[in-house]
């Protein structure tokens, strides 16, 4: 054989081996999922956007769970809105539980908002006023506890929502106070005490406000 045809014999060889399909690889395995991750599954679902959701319903359950312990641990157990302490605890847990399960459940994503995020606003500053009732010479402590709920709510809103979260909070604490404005009439710098209150909470509603419209 001369050089000519050893050459093109070479070349005819290289390009069959280019052009030879490469060998299959087997399929790579899925890794294992351990139990900790089939567990979170169970209870926060594999969806991503669900997983936001319910974690943040499971802080906002978190956060009142110590509200509740906080109100049991300060309450005036010889006032006469001790016997309401119960009840307002089985409805602020229930309510926050119930949110879990609907969202859990899927049926969240049948609503506008699939977080629920304003309902929730409206439900956890209810029971904040509730409990502000019923903490009588410790109610002052419902005022940080709620700043938290606000601050970790209203930036998900619209403005719009945002100043009906506010108004809404308002109202609902200014009641409170009147409650214990009246109620305790006869009792010296209630009036003020409650004044100083509502004061401070108007400012956080508008430091609050600022904050989200500005975001």
């Amino acid at each position: 054989m001369n050089r000519p045809e050893g050459r093109i014999i070479e070349k005819a060889l290289a390009g069959h081996e280019a052009g030879a399909p490469a060998p299959e690889q087997a399929p790579e395995k899925p890794a294992s999922r351990t139990g900790e991750q089939r567990l979170s599954d169970c209870i926060f679902t594999d969806d991503p956007r669900q997983r936001i959701r319910l974690g943040q319903t499971a802080l906002a359950n978190v956060i009142m769970v110590g509200c509740v312990m906080l109100l049991h641990a300060g309450a005036d157990g010889s006032s006469p809105e001790h016997r309401w302490v119960w009840p307002w605890t089985i409805a602020a847990l229930g309510g926050m539980v119930a949110v879990f399960i609907v969202i859990r459940s899927g049926l969240n994503q049948r609503f506008r908002d699939p977080s629920l995020a304003m309902f929730q606003m409206l439900y956890a500053v209810a029971v904040a006023a509730g409990g502000y009732v019923l903490a009588g010479p410790v109610r002052g402590a419902a005022l940080p506890i709620l700043a938290v709920i606000l601050m970790f709510g209203m930036f998900g809103l619209s403005v719009r929502q945002v100043v009906t979260v506010a108004v809404y909070t308002a109202v609902m604490f200014g009641a409170a106070g009147v409650y214990w404005v009246r109620r305790d009439a006869g009792v010296a710098g209630v009036v003020t005490f409650e004044k100083v209150n509502f004061g401070m909470l108007l400012l956080m509603l508008m430091g609050v406000g600022i904050l989200t419209a500005r975001l």
